[in-house]
Order: C-alpha cells, then structure tokens, then sequence
C-alpha cells in the first residue's frame, strides 16, 4: 500500500523506543543525554528499513514523515525522563505466552481463558516496584478511568496482571498509556484510579470474561467504538457500520 496506515506507524514507533533504549544502556539509566545521542542511529535503522518490513511504498512525503517521527521520539524521551522519578526502564518489549514465556491464565471457577502479548516497557523502582508503560501512537482523549471502567480500555490493565501473575515481577505501583506524538502519559494511571492498580485489573479481568463469554455465544454484531473506526480493520472496506476516526 501506498503510505502509512496507524498500525505501521505505531509499529515504527515502538522499534525506535526500544532501539534507543538499549542502545543507551549505561550506569545511570535515568540519564537522558544517552537516550538523545542514540536516537539518530536507531532511528535511521528502524526507518531505512520501515517500507519494506512494514509493507507500505514510502511517497514523497516520506522524507517528511521520517522527520517528524523522530522529533516525536525525542520529545517523548525527553518528557518520560522527566517523570522517571524513582523507576528506572528496566524491560522493552516483555513477552508472555511467546518465547517460552508463560502465558496469562486468568482463572473463573473451573474456567479459564489464556492471553499472550508484549508489555511495551516495565519500570522498576529500587525497592522492587514496578510500574507499566504502554506505548499508543493516537491522542490521549479516550484514556480515561470511565473508558477503563467501561471496559474499553484494557491493555494496559491486563498487562500489569500479567506482569504480576505470569513473569513473576511483582505488584504493579503504577503504569500508564504514553501518548508518543504528544509526548505525555494518559489522564487514567494504576495509581490513580479508584481502588488502585488492583481495582483496575480486577474491573479488566471482568470487562476480559465479558467478551470472552460474548465471543463463545457468537455476538459478533458491529458495534463501533466511541472514537471512531481503526483504518487498519480488516472489514474497513465493507463494514455498513464503519465510523471513520478522525484526529491523531
């Protein structure tokens, strides 16, 4: 395809974090300097590469576009070392349920569902607290604790359980979704909801069973989300119901 859908972008952007901070890996790893003498190297690699690994034919604004994605990464590096505080990024990119890692199992009764994925980054405090960042490439409009209370946001929530419960690492203090091209955290944290990191794996543990039970009886209708449709659905091209989202 010609140009960058979000998925791709989001893609792009996640390679180049994680590039960076490995690269920077040094004895004080709050320091940011490193993080922004690495940024062009890593950068260049993952972009150099982007049209090919991520299929889509790069157009005349390309040149453009690789700009300003590092320009975003930068801020972005510059405001997450900003709120490090006392957690220091101690994994990119954590699996669980792939690469022999084992997956979430999260338990009702006699039933159970699994779920695999990456954790963007985990923080870790020296006292042995984590706190989990999850990397989105949109605005920080629909990230709230009413959207998490609803049920619509879940990720970051479900990763801290997995954190917790299938690789071992402890009670999550805290987390948040990073709004990478604006360069800051999402209104809704672990830490601030109502009941705490707990309470908002609980509340996502439900919202989970809920769809998963709402698959096993086959509902299926089309129900777009409050912000607007994902142009990377697979049904875009079809859907009677499709509702484009518009912003970033």
């Amino acid at each position: 395809m010609e140009g960058l859908d979000a998925r791709q972008l989001g893609n792009i952007y996640h390679h180049i974090l994680e590039k960076v901070y490995l690269a920077a890996q040094g004895p004080d790893p709050t320091a940011v300097q490193p993080l922004l003498d690495a940024l062009p190297q890593a950068a260049a690699a993952v972009l150099d590469a982007a049209p090919e690994q991520e299929g889509f034919r790069a157009t005349a604004w390309w040149a453009h576009t690789r700009e300003e994605i590092i320009d975003h990464v930068r801020r972005s590096l510059q405001a997450l070392a900003e709120l490090a505080g006392e957690f220091v990024p101690w994994g990119h990119e954590v699996c669980f349920g792939v690469q022999d890692q084992p997956p979430l199992t999260v338990y009702r009764g006699s039933d159970h569902f699994h779920l695999r994925g990456f954790i963007d980054r985990v923080d870790r405090a020296s006292d042995g607290r984590v706190r989990i960042i999850d990397y989105k490439t949109g605005g920080p409009w629909g990230f709230t604790s009413k959207a998490v209370s609803e049920g619509h946001k879940l990720q970051l929530s479900l990763y801290a359980l997995a954190a917790r419960d299938a690789l071992g690492l402890g009670d999550p203090a805290d987390g948040f979704y990073w709004h990478v091209r604006h360069a800051q955290p999402s209104s809704f944290t672990l830490g601030t909801f109502d009941g705490g990191p707990r309470a908002a794996m609980r509340t996502a543990v439900e919202k989970a069973w809920e769809a998963v039970q709402g698959t096993r009886d086959g509902h299926f209708s089309p129900d777009p989300p409050g912000e607007g449709c994902p142009d990377y659905c697979p049904a875009a091209g079809f859907c009677w119901r499709l509702r484009p989202r518009f912003g970033g």
